[in-house]
């Protein structure tokens, strides 16, 4: 059981950076099309902060899907030392099918 639970961890880390990177794309984009704004005319008082508040989202999301990447990379890493035995093995059970 112990192990199941180990392969459907390493999965959700996989997931959850791969999902942050898309959430990550799209929050560049909207900063992107604030600044692009504040170049061609003065913002108003509210779009200010709405541009400061994209580029604290986009920061944050920046940050955590970089830590998600390499927790990823992290589980992956693992697979480098089948010798192993006790790690080799945790690698077999995550790779099995539920």
């Amino acid at each position: 059981m112990v192990e199941k639970n180990q392969a459907q961890s390493m999965t959700k880390h996989a997931i959850r950076w791969i999902q942050r990177f898309h959430h990550f794309v799209n929050a560049l984009s909207q900063l992107k099309k604030a600044i692009v704004l504040a170049n061609k005319r003065s913002l108003s008082r509210l779009e200010k902060q709405g541009m400061i508040h994209a580029f604290e989202f986009t920061h944050e999301l920046a940050w955590n899907m970089l830590k998600d990447f390499l927790e990823n990379r992290e589980t992956q890493n693992l697979t480098s030392h089948t010798y192993d035995q006790n790690t080799s093995s945790k690698i077999i059970s995550s790779i099995r099918l539920p």
